[in-house]
C-alpha cells in the first residue's frame, strides 16, 4: 500500500502542471490506478495460490493510510514551508535588483 501511495505521489507532482483541467486530472487518476491494480492482482494471486484474502486488501488500503497520513501529510507540510521561504527570498532580492541595491 505504502509503495502505492509513494508512486501516487509521482503522479500528483505532474498534476500539478495541469493547472484547473480537472477531466484530465480524473482521467489519469482512473489510468494510474487501473494499471497498479494488474501488478497488485498478480502479487495477491501468486501469493495466495489464487485467493484473493480479504486480510491483504484490508492491508493494502491499511498501508495507504499509513503512508498519505504519517509520510506524505507531514512531508508536504516541510517541504511547502521551505517553498514558502525560498519564493519569500527570491521575492525579496528581486525587488533590491529592481531598486538597484
Amino acid at each position: 500500500g505504502m509503495v502505492c501511495m509513494f508512486l501516487y505521489g509521482f503522479v500528483r507532482i505532474f498534476e500539478l502542471f495541469l493547472k484547473k483541467n480537472m477531466i484530465l486530472k480524473i482521467i489519469i487518476d482512473v489510468l494510474f490506478w487501473m494499471a497498479l491494480s494488474i501488478p497488485v492482482f498478480y502479487i495477491f494471486y501468486e501469493i495466495n495460490s489464487g485467493i484473493i484474502r480479504w486480510y491483504g486488501v484490508f492491508m493494502l488500503f491499511a498501508g495507504m493510510i499509513l503512508y498519505e497520513k504519517g509520510i506524505y501529510t507531514p512531508a508536504k507540510k516541510f517541504l511547502s514551508f521551505f517553498i514558502i521561504l525560498f519564493r519569500y527570498f527570491a521575492f525579496c532580492s528581486f525587488l533590491q535588483r529592481k531598486k538597484g541595491v
